[in-house]
């Protein structure tokens, strides 16, 4: 009975399995993607830039490099109201988890002229990870760009003739 007790107590942490919560590093809240320092659009993480989206990317710090993101709960603050976005290992068409990066793509706000109208301001973020506690950063971001939208992001095909 005893070796059963110690058998399931030290399965117990693998049960729990959710992870360590961090948060954001809060000097990196309180910016849109296009006043944010760091501007790389990568296409490996999320791509861009985008005619009115912006691409968010997020980062676990070189010193955890131990461990790689589980989710990341991301909230915004728009002329709207706030915005809670959520980030998980399946991959989605504007969101994924990329070992220790993170990426998200979210509405820019812009107008038809290419002006910033209800751009999304990050407030907060937390993420479960696999390795311990810190916080997390805003690594980049790739700010959206104005004019008309081009075939490939309004979703209509492109023209093979154009390329």
């Amino acid at each position: 009975m005893l070796a059963a007790a110690i058998g399931l107590g030290s399965a117990a942490p693998a049960w729990a399995g959710g992870g360590t919560t961090i948060n954001i590093n809060p000097a990196d809240t309180g910016t849109t993607a296009a006043a944010f320092g760091t501007h790389r659009c990568d296409p490996s993480l999320g791509g861009g830039p985008f005619q009115a989206e912006d691409v968010w990317v997020f980062a676990l710090p070189a010193a955890m490099q131990q461990g790689t993101f589980t989710s990341l709960t991301i909230e915004f603050a728009t002329e709207g109201g706030p915005v809670t976005e959520s980030i998980t290992t399946t991959p989605a068409a504007d969101r994924a988890i990329v070992g220790d990066r993170a990426w998200i793509r979210t509405p820019a706000g812009l107008s038809s002229s290419g002006a910033l109208v209800n751009p999304f301001s990050l407030t907060n973020a937390t993420a479960v990870i696999t390795g311990t506690d810190g916080t997390f950063d805003l690594a980049q971001t790739c700010p959206a760009t104005g004019g008309t939208p081009s075939p490939s992001v309004s979703g209509q095909p492109s023209d093979p003739g154009s390329d």
